[in-house]
């Protein structure tokens, strides 16, 4: 590695820098064994409780504290995040269901239900379009494109902070983030946190 990675921060709220028409790329590894929960990527954050999310779950599982409240199937979502109760229990389950809830809309899903492997590279490439609504994520690994979404429509949020995510999942690293604005040649590498 180059040193151009993060490592799970105790806290990525830290960057000012704001995008709405945006092309937002990066690789992500897990690393360790025993654990398959949630890691993915924030974009268009205003605040805690209205964002977009790219989440990944390794395996289907009920929730532990609440298996009879909320289950997180395999697989990539994007959800919107648009609520006004951004903490607690609500919150959490939002983040963990795979359904929409009154906190969180599912957006997309892939039907493949694909969970990611531990020591495997994978890249991802969204593209926002906050002035439209337009949204487009493309994963892919050595094998070629894991997973597409199309062309997504949502006006929700028009732009806003870039970041990653994880839930319950430790030693992951997010490589070679970059942020390129889409209306003009100005290329940013994100600072390292």
């Amino acid at each position: 590695m180059d040193g151009s990675y993060l490592m799970a921060p105790s806290s990525s709220n830290k960057d000012n820098n704001r995008f709405s028409d945006v092309k937002y790329e990066g690789s992500l590894m897990f690393f360790g064994k025993g654990d398959d929960d949630f890691a993915g990527v924030v974009f268009s954050y205003v605040d805690r409780g209205h964002f977009y999310l790219v989440t990944w779950k390794k395996l289907k599982q009920r929730d532990y504290w609440h298996p009879e409240r909320v289950t997180a199937n395999a697989g990539i979502q994007m959800k919107l995040v648009n609520t006004s109760s951004s903490f607690g229990q609500e919150m959490r389950d939002a983040l963990w269901s795979s359904q929409s809830t009154l906190q969180a809309s599912v957006l997309w899903t892939d039907s493949k239900n694909t969970g990611w492997d531990y020591g495997r590279l994978y890249e991802w490439e969204i593209t926002h379009l906050a002035s439209t609504g337009l949204i487009n994520l493309k994963i892919s690994t050595e094998g070629g494109i894991l997973a597409q979404t199309g062309d997504i429509y949502d006006s929700t949020l028009r732009g806003g902070r870039l970041g990653v995510f994880c839930f319950s999942q430790q030693e992951i690293i997010w490589m070679n983030l970059k942020a390129r604005c889409i209306d003009s040649t100005n290329f940013m590498k994100m600072k390292v946190i």
